[in-house]
Order: structure tokens, then sequence, then C-alpha cells
């Protein structure tokens, strides 16, 4: 992944990244495709666990329709549980493959201060 969030909001951070392949045995290298993985912190509440779960039931419920549609949004790849500290600040990384600019880009505009 990248150095550092390039977007984020109440419940979490987005992060860039791309997966890593094995050409054989010895030598791993990254994919082409390019990955967004929203990061969710579950420990600040069982709202955000419930929100992040949500998240992954619909997204893997969109991902096995054989939609026209499909190439319209995001599609889901995956999630893991991550636990930064043992018994503390449990995470839940949300895999989506990177379809572009998100919606947020298009309705809102930047504001310098």
């Amino acid at each position: 992944m990248k150095d550092g969030a390039f977007a984020g909001g109440s419940h979490g951070e987005v992060w860039r990244g791309r997966r890593r392949c094995r050409k054989d045995e010895q030598s791993e290298t990254y994919c082409k495709e390019s990955l967004i993985f929203k990061l969710l912190r579950v420990d600040r509440g069982y709202k955000i666990l419930e929100a992040g779960l949500r998240e992954v039931y619909f997204g893997r419920w969109l991902a096995q329709q054989q939609d026209v549609h499909a190439k319209m949004y995001t599609l889901y790849v995956d999630h893991f549980f991550r636990e930064r500290r043992p018994g503390r600040e449990l995470e839940l990384w949300i895999v989506f493959r990177d379809a572009g600019p998100s919606l947020r880009n298009y309705l809102y505009t930047g504001v310098s201060v």
C-alpha cells in the first residue's frame, strides 16, 4: 500500500494499493490491478462494525451479480480483520477494485483555508 490514507471520514480511512502476486517461489511482485482499501476502526463502536459488515455483505452480493452496469461502480474484492495490539484496536479492512474518482469528488469541491 502507498504511504498514508488519501481520504477518510468519521468511520475510518481510505488507502490505495496493489495486490502482491507471486511469479514463482523465489520472487514476489505487485499485480497491475489497482485496489482501494477501506479501514474501519471497529473497536470504536458496535455501529461502526455493523456498518462495515453491511458493506461486506452487500459488496459480496453485488460482486456476484452478472449485471450489465457492473462497470459503473466499484466491486468488492475481499475483507479481513487485523488487531493492531492484542485485545485492542481491532480493524476491519474492506478491499475494492479501484474504479477511479469517488462520487464524493464530483459532489464536493475542496476549499483552501
